[in-house]
């Protein structure tokens, strides 16, 4: 389902937290983005498929358990970073940075 509504619909967004905080009122330091994904054709998305398991070694046995076109591979065009560092920039802890 996923996979289905990326094709319908190619903008996506996602986070990445640091160091999560555990309370309110407590820093945090991350990054979002926005951007357009592509899936990547079935064949030839091997090398893809190795590169993504040689960074994440814990996702191999999922992608290799996988059934035949079971798994999909996307690559995102980001159109916009969003830096977030309350640690080291409080009074102004946000940064864009477009088009990258």
């Amino acid at each position: 389902m996923h996979s289905n509504n990326i094709r319908r619909n190619a903008a996506v967004a996602g986070a990445i937290l640091d160091n999560p905080p555990t309370e309110l009122g407590l820093t945090a330091r991350g990054v979002s983005f926005t951007g357009r994904a592509q899936q990547l054709a079935g064949v030839g998305s091997d090398d893809v498929a190795r590169a993504f398991v040689a960074r994440w070694p814990n996702a191999a046995g999922v992608v290799q358990a996988m059934p035949e076109g079971a798994s999909r591979m996307f690559e995102i065009a980001v159109g916009q970073w969003v830096l977030f560092d309350e640690e080291n920039f409080r009074g102004s802890p946000r940064r864009e940075i477009d088009g990258v």
